[in-house]
């Protein structure tokens, strides 16, 4: 979807999701690709902070003095994000197919064959202690922000204190973010942000870690009576299969951090416009593939773009701040990004096409993802 849909509700919404287990099929796939994703287990990834506890599914709850938002994480594709509160989007998810709720502005939306990875579509439900929490993450283990050991409510947490600019956009002030991440999973325990003197706390509950989850329980987003409804053309397929409908052949890599596995990926016919104000028109032939260890996902996309060139970084965004960067990817120039609700990511071009790689790491592991890449045979 266009950046105006992917992001026109992520102010407010609270949650995220992932995947319960890998399909047959996928473990199938990477056989036959020749990609060895084994290979990942030697690969130069030494920063820290790592989980030590993977949290595959979850039911969540986040809490402020005014709201509190639920959410149940039962895959990659599958979640449901539920307020019941006008200020706070519900969303859903069932596989390909995303929901938005209705709201007093809003008929809400309905989109099909959804894109699965930024920067594209939407990989989960909008929450800025989650986005935050990946931030935090991905600074730490580049060296770039100290995370103190605590206790909180009898849990060992890592706290960091992040500096948040002021957004002329959103009419907010410059403030702080101070995060508390459960020490065994990366997820966040409480989120204070303290702007203007104005300090908002929020609490999260996790639970059912690991479990069979029943997304009935929260039920789908109520939609308007003439809601939007948008078909991205995305279709699931493995990378061998994919690889037959587009005009290139698909790329994956063979270095990933341990224990990271292919969950998902497939093609579509155009790829999302993207970028600040959608500047980068859409493309020919998209490929996408998606690998979790737990919550943390990493990302790759590809994409024709024949001598078309990005205006702007795909993954920017009217309204949120980024830190930039270069490097070189093989002999390749390449540009980094990342902000405190955008993805640590790698972009750059290899002759008619553009590829990313996005996920919770830093720069130079980003760089040995992208170096990694090969054509799968």
């Amino acid at each position: 979807a266009p950046s105006s849909i992917r992001h026109c509700y992520n102010l407010g919404a609270i949650a995220s999701a992932t995947r319960a287990a890998v399909t047959e099929e996928f473990s199938r796939m990477v056989v036959t690709s020749a990609i060895a994703i084994a290979a990942a287990v030697v690969a130069p990834f030494g920063g820290t902070p790592n989980p030590t506890f993977r949290a595959n599914t979850y039911q969540l709850t986040v809490s402020t003095r005014t709201t509190t938002v639920r959410h149940l994480f039962a895959g990659p594709e599958r979640f449901s994000s539920i307020a019941k509160d006008p200020k706070v989007v519900d969303m859903a998810a069932r596989d390909g197919v995303l929901f938005f709720g209705a709201t007093p502005t809003s008929k809400g939306r309905r989109i099909d064959n959804r894109y699965q990875a930024a920067p594209d579509g939407v990989n989960g439900p909008s929450d800025f202690g989650l986005e935050l929490a990946q931030f935090a993450v991905a600074e730490a283990r580049a060296g770039h922000l100290q995370l103190t050991a605590e206790r909180l409510a009898g849990r060992n947490v890592l706290r960091a204190e992040i500096d948040l600019a002021a957004n002329s956009c959103q009419k907010l002030p410059e403030g702080t973010a101070t995060i508390w991440l459960t020490k065994t999973t990366l997820l966040p325990k409480r989120l204070e942000v303290e702007r203007d003197g104005v300090t908002t706390t929020f609490r999260y509950t996790f639970s059912r870690f690991n479990q069979r989850l029943f997304l009935s329980r929260l039920g789908l987003p109520k939609l308007g009576p003439r809601a939007v409804r948008i078909n991205n053309g995305f279709k699931r397929r493995t990378p061998a299969v994919a690889r037959g409908p587009l005009a290139f052949t698909p790329r994956l890599p063979t270095k990933l951090p341990s224990g990271f596995t292919l969950v998902a990926s497939g093609w579509a016919p155009l790829g999302a416009r993207t970028g600040i104000q959608d500047v980068n028109k859409r493309n020919p032939s998209l490929f996408s593939a998606v690998y979790m260890k737990g919550w943390e996902r990493i990302e790759v996309t590809e994409r024709l773009v024949g001598n078309a060139k990005f205006g702007r970084d795909p993954f920017s965004e009217l309204c949120l701040s980024m830190r930039n960067g270069t490097t070189l990817v093989g002999n390749r120039g390449a540009r980094y990004g990342i902000g405190t609700e955008i993805p640590s990511h790698l972009w750059w071009r290899d002759g008619p096409i553009y590829l990313t790689v996005s996920g919770p790491y830093p720069k130079q592991d980003l760089k040995s993802i992208a170096e990694s890449l090969q054509k799968i045979t």
